[in-house]
């Protein structure tokens, strides 16, 4: 009834994470399965974590619309983080993602949060995922 009072253009992003109604794959799947694949799309998360990534993309890779990159865990210069993210843009590109996707959070979040640090960091993340899909 809420997308019937939209515009019939606007397309409907449902970010989908632990501690949401759709916070598993097998859930968001079965409650997207009835609705319009073109209106109704979902945000997922690059974390570093390439199984749990994977995990979403092949019940519902055509449906993901938006990549959140949030790399607070992960350190993208280190060798362990550069594989990581590496590893995520694989199944990225091996599932055919031609959707947007926006740097969400960076390592410093948090208590006694630094807006330079945080900005730096972001900085570093941006690098990091451009090098990582542009190979």
């Amino acid at each position: 009834a809420w997308a019937d009072q939209l515009p019939a253009s606007c397309l409907l992003l449902c970010e989908c994470h632990g501690g949401t109604a759709l916070e598993t794959p097998e859930a968001a799947a079965a409650f997207f399965a009835p609705l319009d694949p073109e209106r109704f799309r979902i945000i997922v998360h690059i974390t570093g974590d390439a199984d749990a990534l994977s995990a979403w993309f092949v019940p519902l890779g055509p449906r993901i619309a938006h990549l959140h990159l949030q790399l607070r865990d992960t350190d993208p210069l280190t060798d362990v983080g550069r594989q990581r993210l590496d590893a995520c843009a694989r199944i990225v590109r091996a599932h055919g993602f031609h959707g947007t996707a926006s740097i969400e959070f960076t390592r410093g979040i948090g208590p006694n949060e630094s807006m330079d640090r945080l900005y730096a960091n972001a900085l570093v993340d941006l690098a990091a995922f451009r090098a990582a899909w542009s190979h």
